[in-house]
């Protein structure tokens, strides 16, 4: 019995020592995951969790190679509202995603204006990066929103426009049947958010290209 004891504190041990860890490093591991599914350099400064809610802070997504800038969107905070227990559940129900302070780097590699360097971005997000970590349920965001997006546009010929700033994007019941972790989170913020950049009137004046154009650069329009 003594011996059965020692056996199952130890494994408690190890359990706990191995969860310490990976709340320790939450930070890394999270910039890991969404690294392999964009294939580009991620970094994340902190992950900070409360009781039924988490924040990322200062997460920044790198650009393809090709590109003139290495940012391609950064994050001052991200807010992840939902009691823990609904990862457990099915469907996985999230309350409200929230970034905060959003900067968005678009570049256009050709005078076609159907390359860019989003086009890479989506098209790596969309292939299947398996996690061990990943769970395959339905997932429901039932409240996205987006506030004050900074946007950059660098043209084939080297141009570079600021566009007018997006003050609020906000979406609702957005549903995934890829399921968790944040690889199939992030994508589908993305998706959301750039479709929505992209069907900004002052965004098309500058670009001054049909719709048509617009689908070659983000593929998912």
């Amino acid at each position: 019995m003594k011996k059965l004891f020692l056996i199952l504190l130890s494994i408690l041990i190890i359990v706990g020592g191995l969860g310490y860890l990976a709340y320790k490093n939450a930070a890394p591991l999270l910039a890991k995951i969404i690294s392999n599914k964009t294939q580009t350099p991620v970094t994340i400064h902190a992950i900070d969790f409360y009781k039924e809610s988490f924040t990322i802070t200062e997460i920044q997504i790198g650009n393809p190679h090709k590109a003139q800038l290495p940012t391609a969107l950064k994050v001052q905070t991200v807010n992840v509202e939902a009691p823990y227990k609904n990862y457990i559940e099915d469907p996985i129900l999230i309350e409200k995603i929230e970034l905060n302070n959003v900067y968005v780097n678009i570049q256009i590699y050709n005078k076609d204006q159907t390359e860019g360097n989003w086009q890479t971005l989506m098209k790596n997000l969309s292939e299947d990066h398996r996690s061990p970590l990943s769970v395959e349920r339905i997932t429901v965001i039932k409240k996205l929103i987006l506030t004050n997006i900074q946007i950059d546009l660098i043209l084939s010929d080297g141009k570079y426009y600021r566009l007018s700033p997006i003050e609020r994007l906000e979406f609702n019941n957005i549903r995934s049947d890829k399921g968790i972790p944040t690889q199939e989170i992030s994508e589908i913020i993305i998706q959301q958010m750039m479709q929505q950049i992209f069907l900004q009137k002052g965004l098309k004046a500058i670009i001054d290209a049909p719709v048509d154009i617009i689908k070659g650069v983000i593929p998912f329009l």
